[in-house]
């Protein structure tokens, strides 16, 4: 690969980890607005079934970022493999001060995330059934 295929690689699985991310949230904020406006007709059925439905979902959001940083880790390395040719673009893009950092927080971040949905989740319930 070219390059010019090797960045644009790199930029698309970048907008693709993005993506994830906002999805992410998107789904996040929807369950503790759910269950915000819906504690009233929260039951033991519903909660499980949430619960069931947003773990799989967290669980195909890891899964996928961890994939799309894999294959983005191996596009970085074809990148160093073409040597001292590399275009000063390239060298920007490659000595990122934020990169190693930001890849290694977001996965501690969609945890937390995880872990305040559902916590958010049982309190409510526990709350509104004065358990």
């Amino acid at each position: 690969m070219t390059e010019a295929e090797i960045l644009e690689q790199i930029a698309l699985y970048t907008d693709r980890m993005w993506l994830l991310g906002q999805w992410y949230v998107a789904i996040s904020l929807a369950v503790v607005t759910a269950t915000h406006f819906a504690a009233k007709s929260l039951n033991l059925a519903i909660l499980i079934a949430i619960i069931s439905l947003y773990s799989s979902y967290a669980a195909l959001v890891t899964v996928s970022y961890l994939w799309n940083y894999n294959v983005m880790s191996a596009f970085y390395l074809d990148l160093f493999e073409l040597g001292p040719a590399l275009s000063e673009g390239s060298r920007v893009s490659m000595s990122d001060p934020w990169g190693p950092y930001t890849a290694k927080l977001i996965p501690w971040i969609g945890i937390a995330v995880f872990i305040a949905c559902n916590a958010y989740l049982i309190w409510t319930y526990m709350r509104e059934n004065k358990i």
